[in-house]
C-alpha cells in the first residue's frame, strides 16, 4: 500500500462509502487496491483524476481508457506502473538513442511505450512508425510480456487518448523537454 497517500484513501474511501480507516486496510493488498480501482474508475472524468496522487492517477487512467478492452487487469497495471515511473523521467530529454536498438530490454520498451503513446508528436515520426512497434512488440514478448507485445499497438492509441483528452498534462512537461 506504500503507494496509496491519504489522500487517496480518503477520496476513495467517500467513492466507496467506507470508513477512512476500513478503505486503508481493504487498500492493504496491492491486488485489492487495483480492484477496488477497477470498479472506481468509471465515476471518474476530466480533471477528477488530478485529485489523485500520481501512481494511482495513472492506474486509474489506464483502467478507464482500456475499459473496452479484454485486457487481464496485470497487463492494465503494468502499463500503469510504466506510464508512472516514465512519464515524470521524461520532462529533462526524450532519449531516442534508447529505441533504435533490436533488443530493447524490458525497462527500454517501458520507456518507449511511454514516449510513443504520449510524446509521439515531440518526436521525428520515423521513429514511431511500423517498425518500432514491431521492435517494442518484440522486446515484450522476448521479456516475457507475450500479452502486451501481443496488444502493443492498442496500448499505444489508449495512451495517446489519453494524452489527447489532456488527462495528464505533459504540457508543463514539454516545455522542459528536448527530443535529441
Amino acid at each position: 500500500m506504500s503507494l496509496v497517500t491519504a489522500s487517496d484513501i480518503s477520496l476513495i474511501a467517500a467513492r466507496i462509502n467506507l470508513s477512512k480507516e476500513k478503505t486503508a486496510l481493504l487498500l492493504e493488498e496491492e491486488h485489492d487496491l487495483n480492484l477496488v480501482l477497477e470498479q472506481i474508475c468509471k465515476s471518474y472524468v476530466g480533471s477528477k483524476f488530478k485529485q489523485f496522487s500520481f501512481p494511482i492517477q495513472c492506474k486509474l487512467l489506464v483502467l478507464r481508457y482500456s475499459d473496452s478492452k479484454q485486457f487481464l487487469l496485470s497487463e492494465k497495471m503494468y502499463v500503469a506502473g510504466a506510464v508512472a515511473k516514465h512519464f515524470p523521467r521524461l520532462n529533462n530529454r526524450i532519449n531516442i538513442a534508447k529505441i533504435v536498438s533490436k533488443e530493447l530490454s524490458e525497462e527500454a520498451a517501458q520507456y518507449y511505450l511511454v514516449l510513443s503513446g504520449f510524446f509521439n508528436t515531440q518526436v521525428n515520426t520515423k521513429y514511431v512508425d511500423d517498425k518500432h512497434l514491431q521492435v517494442l512488440e518484440h522486446a515484450f514478448k522476448r521479456n516475457e510480456r507475450r500479452v502486451l507485445g501481443d496488444h502493443i499497438v492498442d496500448w499505444v492509441i489508449i495512451l495517446r487518448q489519453i494524452q489527447n483528452e489532456g488527462a495528464l498534462n505533459s504540457k508543463k512537461l514539454l516545455s522542459k523537454t528536448s527530443v535529441t
